[in-house]
């Protein structure tokens, strides 16, 4: 009798560990709605049928609330497959259990089961999953009803294979990337409702919608669950320098910019949106050369939408052509530097107008590449040098570029919740804004060396100068090459003496302070 009770007290023990791990799992199943179904149970690794002997409301209720999906509405019978495992059966409950299986029951597939139907249950909620955002790029949200939105999904345990069902379900390819918070801000997920979910490794594979992975309601959860799914498109607009949100539209593919060739359906409105470019004014198609590629002949037009997501508020205009897509979006938008604030060639703190508003760059991830895009786009040449300079706030923070956008703008960035706090806004030095120039000498070619930098001439200590940087600013100035018997001594002049170092590669054509 001891051993007896010992094995009946390990037994029960393996299954409170096992409930405890999420083993057993309950979903219905057969229709597109997850509250909609026959009942299914998985345990022991298998999926299981669940018996209608003694089945009454009270068993259904048990069932659509442990799974999110409300209180139940019809019920009727449905065939089964009589070669599958009946996992449950003979059950009692009372309507206060949170699983099924905290209901009396015989035992996990002991009760024999010979009928060849189950129960199909309707349960009150119409679950819809979506994307707050884009149609393939946004945060997860949920709705209750299928028409308002209820809440969003936790990024706890929010991975690839979740984003990936979750892309499928709404024809949108696979998951490329997920966690977006560091870009996006969703104004509102605070104050919405927040639904944890847990998809078990086990069973993932068999699920249809994530709402049969949800667990229960949080407060606690930081960000929503978000994604980009490979049918979402990075788009910009390119060919005018005064306005980057009119243009050629481009899009980008896997790193790499490509045509839109011929979309299903066109959408200047919402095109205009994905760009932060307002909505569409006038969309139209031309010819295009370039890289980047156009948007040919769309059939429906949401010109708002794209000048939206490339930031530049609504569309304006948009027109349509053979050969590439034109839009012009509502947003007047471009890219300034500035000096000790006005508007300054080819040097100073980078700024973003948008329309009668100008406001800094954030410079959180401030870098090379992105300095690049900006003394490109402004037709500077290269860049000479980037810095963080003191700042409150900006449009923009935690910028990230390919390298080969046609604006900032373009640029992946934080800027849904603008003015954005931030310690420090981007500030470069182009190749353009540098100049040397020889004073105080009998002509243009011989004289005291002076550089202009960041808007000043400025003297160069002799200690930081060689025989190459001679050889370059000669070359600049179309003077030759410097005279190496020269002992001329000139004026020292009164002026500041540049702080930077000079360096100059033999074949250099200018000089770059650093």
């Amino acid at each position: 009798m001891m051993w007896l009770l010992l094995f009946i007290c390990v037994a029960h023990t393996e299954l409170l560990m096992s409930q405890a791990k999420g083993e057993n799992w309950l979903i219905l199943k057969g229709e597109n709605n997850p509250c909609e179904g026959h009942v299914e149970a998985y345990h022991n690794r298998t999926w299981g049928y669940v018996g209608d002997k003694g089945w009454n409301r009270t068993t259904e209720e048990v069932v659509c609330r442990s799974i999110h999906c409300g209180t139940p509405v019809s019920t009727e019978d449905t065939q089964r497959d009589m070669s599958r495992q009946v996992w449950l059966n003979e059950l009692a409950c009372k309507g206060t259990e949170s699983q099924l299986w905290d209901c009396q029951y015989p035992g996990w597939g002991i009760s024999y089961y010979r009928k060849d139907t189950v129960k199909k249950i309707s349960c009150s909620n119409q679950i819809k999953i979506s994307l707050d955002g884009f149609r393939c790029e946004g945060a997860v949200q949920y709705s209750i009803d299928g028409k308002t939105p209820s809440g969003y999904f936790c990024s706890e345990d929010w991975g690839k294979k979740e984003a990936d069902i979750l892309c499928e379900s709404l024809e949108c390819g696979k998951s490329r990337e997920i966690h977006l918070h560091k870009w996006r801000v969703w104004k509102g997920f605070q104050n919405s409702k927040k639904m944890m979910i847990k998809c078990d490794p086990d069973i993932i594979k068999d699920i249809n919608n994530l709402w049969q992975c949800a667990t229960q309601q949080s407060t606690a959860c930081q960000y929503p669950a978000s994604v980009i799914c490979t049918n979402h498109k990075r788009l910009q607009l390119k060919g005018n320098a005064s306005n980057v949100c009119s243009g050629r539209l481009e899009e980008e593919n896997d790193g790499k910019w490509s045509p839109m060739i011929k979309p299903e359906v066109a959408k200047p409105d919402i095109w205009c949106q994905q760009m932060h470019c307002g909505i569409n004014i006038s969309y139209s198609t031309g010819s295009s050369n370039g890289k980047w590629s156009p948007m040919i002949k769309p059939n429906n037009a949401t010109p708002d939408i794209w000048c939206q997501q490339m930031h530049c508020g609504n569309n304006i205009s948009y027109r349509t052509g053979s050969s590439s897509t034109q839009l012009t979006c509502t947003d007047n938008v471009n890219v300034v530097l500035m000096d000790n604030g006005k508007p300054s060639k080819c040097y100073g703190a980078v700024y973003i107008k948008v329309n009668e508003t100008r406001l800094p760059v954030c410079a959180t991830t401030w870098d090379s590449k992105e300095a690049e895009v900006v003394c490109r786009e402004l037709q500077c040449g290269k860049v000479v040098s980037i810095e963080r300079k003191p700042a409150k706030q900006g449009i923009m923070d935690s910028v990230e570029c390919l390298g080969n956008e046609s604006s900032l703008w373009h640029c992946r960035a934080k800027r849904d919740n603008y003015p954005l706090q931030c310690r420090h806004s981007a500030y470069v030095v182009c190749a353009a804004s540098i100049s040397v120039r020889l004073m105080d000498g009998p002509g243009k070619c011989a004289g005291r060396v002076e550089i202009q930098h960041e808007g000043r001439w400025k003297r160069v200590n002799k200690n930081k100068w060689t025989d190459t940087s001679s050889d370059v600013a000669c070359k600049q100035m179309n003077c030759g090459k410097q005279r190496k018997s020269s002992n001329e001594i000139f004026s020292k002049g009164s002026g500041d003496f540049l702080t930077k170092a000079v360096t100059c590669q033999p074949n250099a054509s200018s000089g770059f302070p650093h």
